[in-house]
């Protein structure tokens, strides 16, 4: 009786040593199965933010435009007043690659913007038609040289008025973010058009205007998808004085940034201007467009 309530004393003990044993092990169990749990249950990362709008502070855009000019020309006359003349008259309108470039600078909403345009021709023709151009008359089969050289440049102030981002609804920060800014500032206009009469005789009629105006615009800014962007700019001035200026610009991007800070772009621009100095005889006038596509880069700083 001893010897069965012994064995009975020893397997208890046996059995609780054991389960005592085994106690570390489950506790490492269920937390592991607790951390896995856990894992899964986190939600999905959000979309990849693009570079936040207030990180860069200067923004540099070297790009070329194959642009070529259009529209009717008046020069100066020291006789009889000259009618306007189509620029294609003078072969002037043919494309060429021309330097196009802006530089940005950003504090927080607001944007300070310098950019610059310039175009040159000079081409020989011979004429097809009779007319006047200036103080010169020109016959069929004339000899003409001509060039047409074309500056713009402007400074501008902006300011961002709107910044709506689609993706937060569904959890997607950053990945469609529509952004919006008014803008004003001024803008010149340096032109120099000179044509000369070879033959039979030599003849030239020039003119060298320059214009300031000033402007106002918008413009905005579609992210798409993280590294693409789609840029549209619009502005309008004038100045409504003797010698007058008036000028619409519009110019479209697109651009993709394969790494922060460096994008390549390609976009088309077109301004349209309305230029006059002078009057009766002496007066010149221009009016016409400049437009072409243009590529370049974007570096972000």
């Amino acid at each position: 009786m001893k010897q069965h309530l012994l064995a009975l004393i020893v397997a208890s003990g046996l059995a609780s040593s054991a389960a005592r044993a085994d106690e570390p092990v489950n506790a490492n169990l269920a937390d592991q199965a607790a951390r896995e749990a856990a894992s899964t249950s986190q939600p999905a990362p959000a979309w990849p933010m693009m570079l936040d709008p207030d990180a860069w502070r200067v923004q540099v855009q070297p790009r070329a435009w194959y642009v070529s000019p259009a529209g009717k020309i008046r020069l100066p006359s020291t006789g009889a007043a000259s009618g306007k003349i189509k620029v294609e008259t003078f072969d002037l309108d043919s494309p060429r690659a021309s330097a196009y470039g802006e530089i940005a600078l950003k504090s927080g909403p607001w944007r300070f913007a310098f950019s610059a345009a310039g175009y040159s021709v000079e081409r020989s023709n011979t004429a097809t038609s009779s007319f006047q151009i200036g103080s010169a008359a020109v016959a069929p089969g004339n000899l003409l040289q001509s060039s047409f050289e074309y500056t713009m440049a402007q400074g501008s102030v902006g300011y961002r008025v709107c910044e709506h981002d689609f993706g937060a609804a569904d959890q997607n920060p950053g990945r469609t973010v529509l952004r919006l800014e008014v803008m004003g500032g001024a803008r010149i206009h340096d032109l120099d058009v000179r044509v000369t009469r070879l033959t039979p005789t030599v003849l030239a009629s020039s003119a060298d205007p320059f214009y300031v105006e000033p402007f106002v615009g918008t413009r905005a800014e579609l992210q798409v998808i993280r590294d693409f962007s789609i840029d549209l700019e619009l502005s309008a001035g004038g100045l409504p004085v003797e010698d007058s200026v008036y000028s619409f610009d519009i110019a479209v991007g697109f651009t993709w940034r394969p790494i922060d800070g460096l994008g390549v772009q390609i976009g088309w621009r077109q301004l349209y201007v309305d230029l006059q100095e002078g009057k009766g005889a002496q007066q010149f006038e221009y009016t016409g467009t400049m437009a072409g596509l243009f590529a370049g880069v974007t570096l972000r700083f």
